[in-house]
């Protein structure tokens, strides 16, 4: 950007011709939330240096200031020498929390003002000249930073801990989870549920009060919403989604912290899946077995772990089913299969047809960040770099 700042002739017959690496160009095509396979133009990697040099600002002025507070309130020889600090609790005790650049900067002066105090009787703490300086300095990270936050410590940073600390800011969020209790399940009529060829919303709510997916997602797990679920043939029960509530008894409205592995899946015959908790499948497959194995009883749903999803169709791995044979005559289509893998939060896609289903899942900016948040909620953030999923969403692991 410097170089073309010295080209004189950019109206007058000059050209440039940009040439970015592949590995940043999903990362230009975010910061101006295109769409996938949008061809980039200059515009959008003015727009990505533009935002990095915002960054560069946030993380730059906080240092800056406080370099230049301990010059203001130095200019004693006797308080150049920082006081050394031993006490873990001076050097690990400070919690990590959002703050705005000036507000930091300002912390940081009132620290070295109040440390110039406790050292000199005088009552003038430093000289007009530099009052004057810390002022200026004070307006100018006012104008730059007062609108941009960042993760800070309430720490005055050693030296060799600078590097460290910088590192651990960039990925830790330090927050305190609400205890809670967990939710008694309730039984229905799991008999009923193996002669039923397909869920529908008016026989559903027989069935553990299930609901389609896309209903679960808007209901408990809102910041997923980005991904187009109704197109994904995926039931779930109450019991496996609403897993906890409060100490009090009251319920949830957002259980994305909350969430239940996938553990057993039914299938229906027209490829439909209901996700179940592992109190309801250890109450259905005993029924399956024995409808299964038996000549007079009817049997028309297949009970799989979902372990072994990712192994139908178009893998050379059958699956093997919960029960003595395989009742169900479809298996759920690639769509559904992916997305199964999504919510669950896998990172890994091994077949090309589910790499492609997936990248239709993901097919928009907000899409594919959301397509992040699943892996994160089941704690399973450090599977996605290096992902199939991290390379069709074309995100950075670090911003989970």
């Amino acid at each position: 950007m410097q170089a073309l700042g010295r080209m004189r002739q950019l109206d007058r017959g000059q050209g440039v011709i940009f040439v970015v690496p592949p590995e940043l160009e999903p990362k230009i095509g975010m910061a101006s939330q295109l769409a996938a396979r949008v061809v980039l133009k200059s515009h959008h990697l003015l727009v990505w240096v533009m935002g990095n040099t915002v960054a560069s600002i946030a993380g730059g002025l906080v240092e800056w200031g406080g370099q230049g507070a301990y010059f203001c309130t130095t200019q004693n020889p006797d308080l150049r020498l920082l006081d050394e600090r031993l006490k873990l609790t001076d050097l690990y005790a400070g919690s990590i929390n959002e703050a705005s650049v000036f507000e930091e900067v300002v912390k940081k002066q009132a620290a070295f003002l109040k440390r110039v105090k406790d050292h000199v009787a005088d009552n003038a703490l430093i000289s007009p000249q530099m009052d004057v300086l810390m002022h200026g300095i004070t307006n100018r990270v006012d104008a730059l930073g007062r609108d941009i936050t960042i993760k800070a410590t309430g720490l005055d940073e050693e030296c060799e801990r600078e590097l460290e600390t910088e590192r651990e800011l960039e990925r830790e969020v330090e927050r305190q989870m609400e205890h809670m209790a967990p939710r008694a399940e309730t039984g229905w009529n799991f008999d009923k549920l193996l002669t039923t060829c397909k869920l529908t919303t008016a026989t559903s709510f027989a069935f553990g009060e299930a609901k389609p997916i896309h209903r679960v997602i808007e209901s408990y797990v809102p910041e997923l919403t980005p991904i187009p679920w109704d197109r994904c043939s995926i039931w779930a029960t109450d019991n496996f989604i609403r897993t906890v509530m409060t100490c009090e008894g009251a319920p949830l409205s957002n259980f994305g912290e909350f969430l239940r592995p996938i553990d057993s899946v039914i299938l229906f015959e027209d490829g439909q899946c209901l996700l179940v908790s592992e109190y309801e499948a250890d109450q259905i497959i005993g029924r399956v077995w024995q409808a299964s194995s038996s000549t007079t009883k009817t049997c028309l749903v297949s009970l799989v772990n979902f372990a072994y999803i990712r192994h139908l169709p178009g893998s050379s791995t059958a699956a093997p089913f919960l029960q003595l044979a395989q009742i169900t005559k479809a298996v759920p289509d690639e769509l559904t299969l992916t997305a199964l893998q999504l919510f669950a939060g896998d990172t890994l896609y091994t077949t090309s047809e589910r790499k492609e289903a997936l990248r239709e899942l993901v097919s928009n900016p907000k899409a594919r960040q959301a397509a992040l948040r699943p892996a994160a909620l089941h704690g399973l953030q450090s599977m996605v770099s290096r992902s199939d999923l991290e390379q069709i969403c074309q995100a950075d692991a670090g911003e989970l």
